[in-house]
């Protein structure tokens, strides 16, 4: 049996990319999303897992490892950020890398920092990202861009904030949080005078109460929340954006590939939050209220795409890797 296992929403989204290439080839699968369940599982002897990366767990990752192997189950990991490394598989009770059969990356230079971490080539495998496979597949064009905003009732031009599961709860842990990030945005936005929308994209764990909290001192006139949209998907909105900001999510990446005039809002991270960001969005940091102005404000964009990434096959290339 094949498991597809995703311990985050960023994580799933490649293994619903996958999952979709196995239904075309009419290959058996089960996703699982948390650890708990994994556990629970009835695995026999050769039972293949593709799993996902927690964003800041080091030692559930190990967990999971130890756990699969100790079955005798294939275990393959398929990396879904640039701020996946070696040190996720590196073990600090033993001081040794705990290792899957293989390490799925999505480019050279990932495959360099694993590397750097000791792990070696022959368990690495340079894929690609399903995920933003299909969106530089997918762009749509101007007129369905126009169509999307009109049905949507979307005016002028539309700039989007995407958010991460980030609280006031973890705000010490990480050294902001996203209601302080919405604060920031929607500052920058009311100093922009054009007649433009503002669309706050909500993470699936977003406590959207605070959200909501936050954007009522600014008024909802030219404010949109993601959830209060219907019918749309995080492909359209990407696309129809004219400018996006965002925190550390893997979104930032999906925008840079379609060339989207992009900046990752990081307010004084902490070591902890620093580790949620990576090489390319430290290249489009910002924190500042006249960071934000200036981006939205301006014309020029230095085009800034994720140049490293393969935009082929990703998926064949894992599933013959995989043997299944």
């Amino acid at each position: 049996m094949l498991y597809l296992f995703g311990p985050t929403h960023g994580t799933r989204s490649q293994q619903h990319a996958f999952g979709n290439f196995l239904k075309e080839r009419r290959v058996n699968y089960r996703h699982i999303y948390e650890y708990e369940n994994l556990i629970d599982l009835k695995i026999k002897e050769g039972d293949t897992f593709l799993c996902g990366i927690p964003v800041d767990c080091y030692e559930r990752n190990i967990e999971t490892i130890k756990f699969l192997k100790s079955t005798n189950a294939r275990v393959f990991f398929l990396l879904d950020h640039w701020h996946n490394s070696y040190k996720n598989f590196y073990d600090l009770d033993t001081n040794q890398l705990i290792l899957p059969d293989k390490i799925f990356c999505i480019d050279n230079f990932m495959k360099k920092n694993l590397q750097s971490g000791g792990i070696k080539s022959e368990n690495i495998i340079v894929s690609g990202h399903p995920d933003l496979e299909n969106t530089f597949n997918k762009k749509i064009t101007y007129q369905e861009c126009e169509n999307t905003k009109l049905i949507h009732n979307i005016r002028g031009d539309l700039f989007t904030l995407y958010l991460d599961p980030v609280p006031q709860s973890r705000k010490i842990e990480i050294g902001y949080c996203d209601t302080e990030v919405v604060d920031l945005v929607c500052r920058a936005f009311y100093n922009f005078k054009k007649e433009h929308t503002l669309l706050i994209k909500c993470h699936p764990r977003t406590e959207i109460n605070d959200i909501e909290d936050t954007v009522s001192r600014f008024g909802k006139d030219k404010i949109l929340i993601s959830n209060n949209l219907k019918n749309i998907s995080n492909n359209q909105i990407l696309n129809i954006s004219e400018k996006i900001v965002g925190m550390t999510t893997i979104m930032l990446a999906h925008a840079l590939v379609l060339e989207k005039p992009t900046k990752s809002i990081q307010i004084n991270p902490t070591e902890l939050g620093k580790k949620r960001s990576n090489y390319l969005l430290d290249k489009i940091k910002i924190q500042s209220l006249e960071e934000v102005c200036e981006h939205f404000q301006s014309k020029n964009f230095k085009k800034s795409i994720v140049d490293t990434c393969i935009f082929r096959e990703s998926c064949s290339k894992i599933y013959y890797a995989m043997d299944i």
